[in-house]
């Protein structure tokens, strides 16, 4: 421990300034504000379901799209798994229908039931959020 004081004191830090950042960053109370409009405005199985589900297909979709652009970019055709089979908006189109699908189809579902096993388990909304 000695050698940590001494290198953080080399730097000008205190330990005790650094242990009072770790306590903030371990806090979720700037959170709260928000957490609490959020639970006073919907329920709690909209929360569980319907964010998580609309929460999860705009991250899906969105962090998708930067790859499909480059799969139908020349340069990046000579990184492909493989390069002989080339992609068209035809096939793209194909296994874009077949993967919403699958999320209607098989993810929803699971989702909607999050609620219940959430319930289950113990889990609550109530105001002070805990920390990590």
């Amino acid at each position: 421990m000695d050698v940590v004081n001494a290198t953080l004191l080399e730097h000008g830090i205190s330990l005790a300034v650094l242990e009072s950042t770790f306590h903030d960053l371990n806090s979720l109370a700037f959170l709260e504000p928000y957490w609490q409009h959020m639970i006073t405005s919907y329920s709690p199985f909209t929360i569980v379901s319907v964010f998580t589900f609309v929460l999860h297909e705009a991250l899906y979709f969105s962090i998708w799209l930067p790859y499909l652009a480059l799969d139908f970019v020349p340069y990046f055709r000579k990184y492909k798994i493989q390069e002989a089979k080339p992609n068209t908006w035809a096939e793209t189109w194909r296994c874009f229908k077949h993967l919403v699908f699958s999320h209607v189809v098989v993810q929803l579902p699971m989702i909607l039931s999050s609620d219940w096993g959430l319930r289950q388990l113990g889990f609550t909304f109530e105001l002070p959020l805990p920390t990590a």
